[in-house]
């Protein structure tokens, strides 16, 4: 649970502290005033990255060569900690928790689980493959600390592998090849294996969700589509090397590793149909909710901690009773943050008593 929040430097947030309530906390305010930017922050000190941008220097003010934002945590067993994450334009990015740096960054994913759905989430079941493998790959990094491990390992593999590659000189890189691509095909077999895993893991619980937020008897499904097939979990690492053999030729001409994990996709299947291809707007938003809900689910089942959850402008583009219908969908023990507008809030008055905040020219205040 997320106490309160210290800001400094970070994009247009002026108010230096927050405090927040441990159930549902509500976030109004007119377009571009900072909602979006106080929902941001506190990701960031979860997952020491953005869900809007790569560039961490986007972060900062305008005003100021740096960007610190704090939080004070309290844990399941009551106990509190402190994290940190400060950007510099000079000296990059540091991590402090209880006053200890941390490094690498990675150390830091899972400890504060989360869960965010935002405008940006919408490339997750419409936009390119990287996207989907991109969810994925947050999710069981905060499920399982050795997944990340697998996947920092595999990328390292792969930059070395097409490396050699794209400097295919002689004969002596042969054998080389040869090395990197059995250390590929170890390292990508075990990411495999966990994407299969979780995509398991989350058909046996989305299609329930989807049903209460759309009202459809529809199924959803994730189809797991790994770029290396493969008839068994056990064949996987030696059907991995076998694809590698069979593109070898192709690899030394165009210069890159062809076949592996970083090419796998993932298909929302409804109606049996490309959700990608054949889905509108308002099933996008459904299956997007239902995510998030059975990502909460399983982050509660892998970390035993329920996971802070961010939902920004929840109630654009749905009604009032699809939007009661979401506000149930997320009704998991998780303290909430909820964005929306002044309009939202004018839907919402009445329902609605406390915990309510205003920002406005990124100020924020607690009415």
């Amino acid at each position: 649970m997320l106490v309160s929040l210290k800001i400094d430097g970070f994009r247009n947030l002026t108010t230096p502290a927050v405090e927040f309530d441990n159930q549902t906390n509500y976030i109004f305010g007119d377009n571009g005033q900072g909602k979006t930017n106080l929902l941001e922050a506190i990701f960031v000190l979860c997952l020491a990255k953005s869900f809007r941008t790569h560039d961490d220097y986007e972060l900062i003010s305008f005003s100021k060569n740096y960007s610190r934002v704090e939080g004070s945590f309290l844990a399941p067993n009551d106990v509190q900690h402190r994290m940190v994450v400060g950007i510099d334009r000079n000296q990059g990015k540091q991590l402090m928790l209880d006053g200890k740096r941390i490094s690498p960054f990675s150390k830091i994913i899972g400890r504060f689980p989360i869960v965010a759905l935002s405008a940006n989430d919408h490339a997750i079941t419409n936009g390119p493959p990287g996207e989907r493998r991109r969810f994925f790959n947050i999710l069981l990094s905060q499920c399982h600390s050795h997944y990340l491990d697998d996947l920092k390992e595999y990328d390292r593999i792969l930059k070395q592998r097409n490396r050699i590659l794209s400097e295919w000189k002689s004969k002596s890189a042969s054998s080389q090849i040869d090395a990197w691509s059995l250390a590929l095909a170890a390292k990508g077999s075990s990411l495999m294996k966990a994407r299969k895993a979780i995509a398991e893991e989350i058909n046996a619980r989305i299609h329930n969700y989807y049903q209460k937020v759309s009202n459809s008897i529809q199924p959803l499904e994730v189809v797991y589509s790994p770029n290396v097939e493969f008839d068994s979990i056990e064949s996987i690492q030696e059907q991995f090397e076998n694809s590698l053999h069979k593109v070898a030729s192709k690899e030394r001409i165009q210069g890159t590793t062809l076949v592996g994990p970083h090419r796998d996709e993932f298909i929302f299947s409804l109606y049996e149909q490309d959700l990608r291809r054949y889905g509108s707007r308002g099933e996008h938003k459904s299956v997007l909710m239902s995510l998030k809900a059975t990502e909460c689910e399983l982050l509660k089942e892998k970390t035993d901690i329920d996971p802070l959850l961010l939902l920004d402008d929840l109630y654009a583009e749905l009604d009032s009773n699809r939007a009661q219908l979401a506000m149930d969908l997320f009704s998991s023990p998780s303290q909430k943050f909820i964005t929306g507008t002044s309009f939202d809030y004018e839907n919402l008055k009445g329902k609605i008593e406390k915990h309510i905040y205003w920002v406005k020219n990124g100020e924020v205040v607690h009415s």
